[in-house]
């Protein structure tokens, strides 16, 4: 048997607490929690949200996960903690504020963003390397950013970017 709706009583007018909720804009959560906090009704469906508690939760399932952020352990090591499937996972990079930490970081970003983007289908036996795609988007690159007959400046800055890349990942396959 369905439940009835919650109703409250704002003067002399008496609703469902979704109906206030429609009406004014606000969460049934946020007018529930304002009543069992003690507020007036009036005031609990008439009063705006405070903005600074608007936007959080659960990031939806479709939506990348943004990569952990480097935080300095009280030990001085470089570190990233997040939690995925229920469990909490820690990742050490070293000394914290050292060159090598800051690039093993970055690697770990890099490996991050990729494994939240769902690799295209290829043809089966088709391997391809991390380098020869480079190779084919440099190539794009140059036929997409032209200005008045010149590369533009995008070039360069692909070319100084994708270096690190191949640096790292180019004999690597791209399903790896």
């Amino acid at each position: 048997m369905p439940m009835p709706p919650e109703m409250l009583t704002v003067g002399n007018v008496t609703k469902p607490v979704l109906t206030w909720s429609a009406e004014s804009g606000l969460a049934p959560g946020t007018i529930r929690s304002r009543l069992k906090f003690g507020w007036d009704p009036a005031r609990a469906v008439s009063e705006p949200a405070d903005k600074r508690f608007r936007g959080g939760g659960r990031h939806k399932n479709s939506a990348p996960r943004p990569v952990p952020q480097l935080k300095e352990h009280t030990t001085g090591q470089a570190y990233v903690r997040w939690c995925a499937g229920g469990k909490h996972h820690f990742r050490y990079f070293g000394p914290w504020g050292e060159d090598a930490t800051n690039r093993a970081y970055v690697r770990f970003c890099n490996e991050w963003m990729a494994s939240q983007i769902a690799p295209e289908p290829r043809e089966p036996g088709v391997r391809t390397f991390v380098g020869e795609l480079i190779a084919r988007h440099m190539e794009w690159a140059r036929k997409r950013y032209v200005k008045h007959g010149k590369s533009t400046s995008e070039i360069n800055l692909m070319r100084v970017a994708l270096r690190v890349l191949n640096d790292d990942y180019g004999d690597t396959l791209i399903e790896d």
